[in-house]
């Protein structure tokens, strides 16, 4: 029954279409005679727009002549560097639209065994595989006025460049019956900004959602298994999760995808293909699958955002400018397994400082770390200097240092291409770097941490910034100590002990991030940090030492873990500015003696809530007991406005929490007669009912809470209120709003 309906308006269509080309013949042969034959509006004319506005790079095989200013200047002529989408593998244009817009159709609707086009509502419904491709070469004037597609059950396939160009599209429903998107499926659909793919499709073919330059979301699902090349070229999507069980994802996939941010390759992906996020400027955040054994030239080229990357210990290759323009990379790791380091691999990655070559490397190609301008530090460890190209080290500052093992400083300084670089080659201790002029140590091994003590002596007061590597999995006892000029320390999270004083005496420490693997801060580890102002403490941290932070004198504020559970004798002693402790544990640690003498007189210990009863018993802390409290803040005081009767009026007080038993004795009043106090349904708000005020009209009400066991900050606030007067001599202000906001007076908690 479908079927004759569609033949009956088929046949109904070719005959309106038999008369409109009977009332177009004649046009046309008047355009021929005058030598001006006019094209059909879906032709391709000779002028086409390309996909980019110019050659960012060249393609493999390919070559250009274009090159931005301030991007890598590359000396070979072929490069893979992958941002020219202009041509194909032939050198012929790849997408190209008609620079005219097509009319709407004449015809009310078209219908086929294979698809149907509604033209009043711009829906296209396809039916059968062929359908997807079908309705183009027949009614082809359509393309840009289509707004709704929806893909019927039972199509197993959407073919090359079947909706290409549709630049009207905004709405598309895929039955889950299709397998696969052809190549360029829905390349340049300009307007689609959302699309959403079944489970059933296993393959997204090559450019298949090409310069979807709305398509910010995109969601994939089970069972896709492969991505062809330059799929979602130039699609502004922020993020984007590819399902679990993708196996191939091929070179370019998400190309000049600007505004991608961040992106996670699931595990059993095993080549991360070229330029495959070449130009995703915003890109901050990968994730690559331990699955992955090679990366290949330009996958990160211009990833200006990427600060960071941990590339998987399997990977065993990097390919030609893996990270070249990469401008904020900082630091990276370079697997044990990788041997060749590829021509331009990190060539301008203008933040990196330092990077360390690993033992099997045998080659490092031309221009390899060209343009680093800040790499300061490069840390050989093949015994045997590798093979070396020109320009691997063009443009580096100019004191950076090339660090080699024991022993093989003049076999470095000798080699072919190294003696180049003789100048700045220095030999090297496993366990430990210090460059005398940047004052900087780089420790490498726990060894490290106290052997440099004994090897410069005489830079012990000098040291200003310590670097505590990845493997360093102990700080030995005063390995630091006296380091007076010592203002920045980086420690790793691979670091699980400190030793006793290891950082004692260091007058210039400002700050410290005690790891997350530290189980036990020991005896006077930080004592006598007289400039140190900010300590963070981990979860996990289980112990605090004696002495451990004593005479820190700029501490003004510490919290310490739930974790927590012992501090021992005078932990905090004469930290004479340490005002705050906040204390995140409910059920009290174990403390020694002292652990709070020589604070301010009007320190705090902030407890958890309903906390401060159990603390004050405690036999270690009910020392303290005058100064535990909860922390409540008095965010507001508002008055009712105009009183229903002259002598009264309601205030409204707004705590950042409920103050539990709190009583009309635990409020005074300046102004005004206390009478009721209601507590609001609302956590933290209470109403107070006040008579008998007697402040003039427009006059402040001031309204001070104290309950013993919470430190109210501030403890008082001040409010406008009107008071309705019958003589004429007292008028309603014209400025209403200076008394709908209270007025906080500074005083201590």
């Amino acid at each position: 029954m479908v079927k004759q309906k569609r033949l009956i308006s088929r046949l109904l269509s070719m005959f309106l279409v038999f008369l409109l080309l009977c009332a177009i013949i004649p046009a046309g042969a008047s355009a021929q005679e005058n030598g001006k034959e006019e094209k059909q509006m879906w032709e391709v004319p000779e002028e086409t727009a390309h996909v980019s506005e110019k050659l960012d790079t060249p393609l493999e095989g390919e070559q250009s002549n274009v090159q931005e200013i301030g991007e890598p200047s590359l000396k070979q002529e072929n490069t893979i560097f992958p941002t020219d989408m202009r041509t194909d593998e032939n050198g012929e244009a790849e997408l190209t639209l008609p620079i005219e817009k097509p009319e709407k159709s004449a015809l009310t609707s078209i219908a086929d065994e294979d698809y149907e086009y509604d033209t009043e509502n711009h829906k296209l419904t396809v039916y059968t595989n062929e359908g997807t491709n079908k309705w183009r070469s027949e009614v082809p004037d359509i393309k840009g006025a289509v707004i709704t597609l929806e893909i019927m059950k039972g199509v197993t396939a959407i073919e090359d460049e079947a909706f290409f160009g549709c630049t009207s599209l905004n709405e598309v429903l895929i039955a889950d019956t299709v397998e696969n998107i052809g190549p360029k499926g829905f390349a340049y659909c300009t307007s689609l900004k959302q699309i959403s793919i079944p489970s059933s499709v296993k393959e997204i073919g090559k450019l298949a959602f090409s310069v979807c330059n709305s398509l910010a979301e995109i969601y994939l699902s089970e069972g896709l298994e492969y991505i062809g090349e330059r799929a979602f070229l130039g699609c502004p999507m922020e993020n984007i999760v590819l399902p679990e069980g993708i196996k191939i994802i091929k070179d370019r996939a998400f190309v000049d995808c600007k505004n991608l941010k961040s992106i996670t390759i699931p595990e059993g992906v095993n080549f991360i293909d070229g330029g495959i996020f070449a130009g995703c400027l915003s890109l901050e955040t990968v994730n690559l699958p331990e699955t992955a054994t090679q990366i290949a030239g330009g996958a990160f080229y211009k990833c200006i955002s990427l600060k960071t990357i941990n590339i998987p210990e399997n990977i065993m290759s990097l390919g030609m400018g893996t990270f070249a323009g990469c401008a904020s990379l900082e630091t990276i790791n370079i697997p044990l397994k990788v041997t060749v380091l590829d021509e331009s691999v990190f060539q301008d990655c203008a933040s990196l400082e330092s990077i360390e070559i690993p033992k099997d490397v045998v080659k490092i190609a031309e221009s390899a770390f060209e343009g680093c301008t800040r790499l300061l530090s490069i840390t050989m460890k093949p015994m045997t200097p590798p093979d070396i190209d020109e320009y691997i080290f063009e443009n580096l500052p100019e004191n950076y240092k090339i660090f080699v093992p024991a022993g093989t400083v003049e076999i470095y300084k000798t080699s072919q291409g190294w003696s180049e670089y003789k100048d700045h080659i220095l030999e090297v201790s496993n366990n430990y770097y210090y460059d005398d002029q940047s004052k900087k140590l780089t420790i490498m091994a726990n060894a490290g941490t106290t052997e440099w003590r004994k090897d410069y002596p005489e830079e012990i007061a000098f040291v200003q910034t310590v670097d505590i590597q990845e493997g360093v999995m102990a700080i030995e006892k005063e390995a630091f100590k006296d380091c007076r000029s010592l203002a920045a320390v980086s420690i790793s999270d691979s670091v699980e002990n400190i030793g006793e004083s290891a950082f004692s005496g260091c007058k210039s420490l400002a700050e410290i991030a005690v790891p997350k693997n530290i189980e036990r801060i020991p005896k006077t580890a930080f004592a006598e940090c007289e400039e140190l102002e900010k300590v963070i403490l981990s979860e996990g941290l289980a112990s605090i030492g004696e002495y451990a932070f004593f005479g820190c004198e700029g501490l003004k504020s510490i919290t310490i873990p739930e974790s927590v559970s012992a501090i021992f004798d005078n932990a905090f002693v004469n930290c004479e500015n340490l005002a705050v402790v906040n204390i995140s544990r409910k059920i009290p640690a174990n403390i020694g003696i002292s652990i709070f003498s020589g604070l301010p007189e009007n320190y705090r210990i902030y407890v958890p809530a309903g906390t401060v009863f159990t603390y004050r018993a405690d036999k270690g802390w009910s020392e303290y007991k005058d100064h535990i409290c909860e922390k409540v803040q008095f965010k507001d005081l508002k008055a009712n406005g105009e009183s229903e009767k002259e002598t009264t009026t309601e205030l409204t007080l707004v705590f950042d929490q409920d103050i539990k038993g709190l009583a009309l004795d635990d409020i005074t009043l300046k102004g005004a007669a206390k009478v009721k106090l209601i507590q609001d349904k609302e956590s933290g708000v209470y109403k107070l009912k006040i008579k008998d005020i007697s402040v003039k009209n427009n006059e402040e009400v001031n309204v001070k809470v104290q309950k013993d066991g919470y430190c109210i900050n501030p403890n008082d606030k001040d409010v406008g209120v009107y008071v309705k007067k019958t003589s004429s001599y007292d008028p309603k202000p014209s400025d209403d709003s200076k008394y709908d906001s209270g007025k906080k007076k500074r005083q201590k908690c």
